[in-house]
């Protein structure tokens, strides 16, 4: 890779990925597309991003338990340590 085109990238907001479709979901997409008028770009895009704020609703979730567990965890250990000073 050239520098000018590191740097190209690196300038970038958007990161590109490449996947693979069969003949038979790729003209299905097509004309999911097709009659929404948009491309299949966007369309795939717009899906992407609604899956993931979905599934991360449940990793959000999940380190939060994390982090309050880790918070009782240690109030717990100061809490016993008081008790056996005092």
């Amino acid at each position: 890779m050239s520098v000018e085109n590191e740097e190209q990238q690196s300038t970038r907001s958007t990161v590109g990925r490449t996947i693979r479709l069969s003949t038979d979901v790729m003209a299905r997409l097509q004309a999911v597309c097709d009659h929404l008028g948009v491309t299949v770009g966007a369309y795939l895009t717009q899906e992407v991003g609604r899956a993931v704020a979905r599934d991360e609703v449940s990793l959000m979730a999940k380190q939060s338990k994390d982090n309050s567990l880790e918070l009782l965890s240690r109030f717990l250990t100061e809490a016993a340590k008081e008790a056996r000073d005092e």
